[in-house]
């Protein structure tokens, strides 16, 4: 009984932090905030249908999206699920993207299913990043001959 309530409350305070965070600030702040809150509560299976959710209804934010989905699932070692998503991230898009310590689980996933091919695509586009950012040469390292 204390579980459930205390999962009710948890709920409820995302929601109202949720809908105060989209009227007074940005949406990826409110969606990042949610998130963090249920990964800190250890919530999992709600904090992926409440990711799957947002990025039916946020089309604009789906690539970050897409990222937390990877690295949840990647989390929960679910690496064929976590490298899709993170193919929809790094694979597709020739965009710059943010450093972030949350990089770290997306080249184990890709080893984990001896997905040699993405693998080697993921290091690229991390390669192109080194120039923005040194700190993804660190990412890169220990996967590189791996994955070459």
């Amino acid at each position: 009984m204390n579980f459930v309530f205390n999962v009710i409350v948890i709920t409820v305070i995302m929601v109202v932090i949720y809908v105060m965070m989209m009227w007074v600030v940005d949406r990826r702040i409110a969606l990042e905030l949610v998130n963090s809150l249920l990964r800190v509560c250890r919530l999992h299976q709600l904090q992926l249908t409440f990711l799957h959710t947002v990025k039916r209804k946020y089309r604009k934010y789906e690539r970050e999206i897409d990222f937390m989905l990877g690295v949840k699932y990647a989390q929960l070692k679910q690496y064929k699920e976590a490298t899709v998503h993170f193919n929809d991230v790094f694979l597709y898009e020739d965009e710059t993207f943010m450093y972030t310590e949350q990089l770290q689980w997306v080249l184990p996933s890709y080893k984990e299913t001896r997905n040699v091919q993405d693998g080697k695509l993921v290091i690229e586009a991390f390669k192109r990043q080194i120039r923005h950012d040194a700190r993804f040469e660190d990412v890169i390292k220990p996967y590189s001959q791996l994955f070459e």
